[in-house]
Order: structure tokens, then sequence, then C-alpha cells
């Protein structure tokens, strides 16, 4: 499966300690912030089709449920 340069650089990301997050509102925002969610660490928006594709995909799923923000991470493969 070929990825995109934007989908590389997320998942890249997430193996290098940043977090995706995703706002649990209807506009559905997704970022990564370096060093965790709501940490005060630099954070990058993510576009929400580079999201679903990585989610479609299966290489992302959602680790907690929360409102107002979801975090979302690197799937575990069993």
């Amino acid at each position: 499966m070929k990825l995109s340069k934007l989908q590389r650089d997320v998942l890249d990301a997430l193996k290098d300690g940043w977090e995706l997050g995703r706002s649990a509102t209807p506009d559905g925002e997704w970022w990564l912030q370096k060093g965790g969610l709501g940490r005060g660490g630099k954070s990058l928006p993510v576009n929400v089709n580079t999201a679903f594709s990585l989610l479609k995909r299966g290489l992302i799923e959602k680790k907690r449920d929360g409102f107002p923000t979801e975090l979302w991470g690197l799937r575990i493969l069993k």
C-alpha cells in the first residue's frame, strides 16, 4: 500500500512521540501535538482527508474518547 507524503509524515510524527487529536465536535478538526495533547507543545494541523485515509487503511485507531478532544494513535497490530 503506497502512502502519500502527508500520510507518512503523520505516521512518522506518531512514531516520534507526537499525539494525534480530533475535535469531538461537528467540524472534527485534526491536529498533531508534540509531547501530548493539551501539554503546550508545538501543534500542526492535519488534513481531514489524510486522517480519514489512515483510518480507512487501518493504520490509526481511537485511543481515548472524550469531549472536547479524542486521542488517536498508531494501531497496534496483533
